[in-house]
């Protein structure tokens, strides 16, 4: 399978998504869900590809450990919170 056939195949489910959600309304367009199910279902086709091309003994981490490769960067860590004692309505 060429990369344009995987391609023209992940464009096919996709539309085929968007039909249904669509008709469903089930998850909101824009929505962080709705880019998680895309998601899905794009490595759902890259599996069944490589499936059908290599057979079911296919090694699947290079679709199924993609995710882990992103570089996101560090969530930060809060700074540190002092006790403020309120006198007399100020704040020290």
């Amino acid at each position: 399978m060429t990369q344009g056939e995987l391609d023209y195949a992940i464009r096919q489910a996709l539309n085929n998504f968007d039909k249904w959600n669509d008709c469903t309304g089930a998850i909101p367009k824009g929505t962080s869900w709705y880019y998680e199910a895309q998601t899905c279902i794009e490595d759902a086709v890259k599996i069944g590809a490589k499936i059908a091309c290599e057979g079911t003994e296919a090694d699947l981490s290079d679709i199924t450990e993609e995710e882990k490769e992103q570089k996101f960067p560090p969530k930060p860590t809060p700074p540190e919170l002092k006790p403020r004692i309120i006198r007399m309505g100020r704040i020290s």
